[in-house]
């Protein structure tokens, strides 16, 4: 029977299942084991931390990712009702609020907030999300409108003109602007960091 060593970043590996009253953020590169990692937390978080599927969010950055997220946590979970490694009804009852449960891009996050409170803060009851080109065309508008009004800035400008003094044209803001226009960013502050092998452990203040 072949083994296979353990990796090199376990402690993070097991860390990220097991540690569930630590906000972690964990950076990595492709075919490390992020989204295992991401099905073990969930599955800890509903078997040993009580906590119902209907009350996480397990965010990805594609339709496809968030996909093949679903699909294997419901394969861990109909594993652990097989081997009955841990309690049936717990089990049943995630396995059976998986469909409605928030597993998805942040795109679909988004709306699923604003489609329960947006009423809240004014919103319409029937709206869309935009999808590439019409959200482009809007990020246009929106910074024709933006460098408009910094031009109009004295001190802002200046501080523009320092910038294309400095070799930044215009064109770089734009795309800089743009990047994070389609980014996500926090600003959290950290606390502590580690890094072992593949995965790089980050835990939050």
């Amino acid at each position: 029977m072949t083994t296979h060593p353990e990796p090199q970043d376990q402690y993070h590996r097991t860390r990220i299942a097991n540690d569930l009253a630590t906000t972690l953020f964990v950076k990595a590169g492709a075919g490390t084991g992020k989204t295992t990692s991401l099905v073990n937390r969930v599955y800890s978080l509903v078997v040993d931390g009580g906590v119902g599927l209907h009350e996480i969010a397990a965010i990805t950055f594609t339709n496809k990712a968030a996909s093949e997220l679903r699909h294997r946590v419901r394969q861990r979970l109909e594993e652990a009702m097989a081997a009955n490694s841990a309690s049936p009804e717990v089990l049943r009852k995630a396995i059976d609020a998986l469909p409605s449960a928030m597993i998805g891009t942040i795109h679909s996050f988004a709306k699923e907030l604003l489609q329960a409170y947006g009423s809240a803060i004014g919103l319409p009851l029937v709206f869309q999300m935009m999808q590439d080109v019409p959200a482009r065309v809007f990020f246009d508008e929106a910074w024709s409108t933006f460098v408009e009004e910094l031009f109009a800035d004295p001190e802002v400008s200046e501080s523009i003109a320092w910038l294309v003094e400095l070799g930044v044209s215009t064109t770089e803001m734009r795309e800089l602007a743009r990047i994070l226009d389609d980014s996500s960013y926090t600003g959290l502050p950290l606390a502590q960091v580690n890094t072992h092998g593949d995965l790089s452990l980050v835990q939050f203040a």
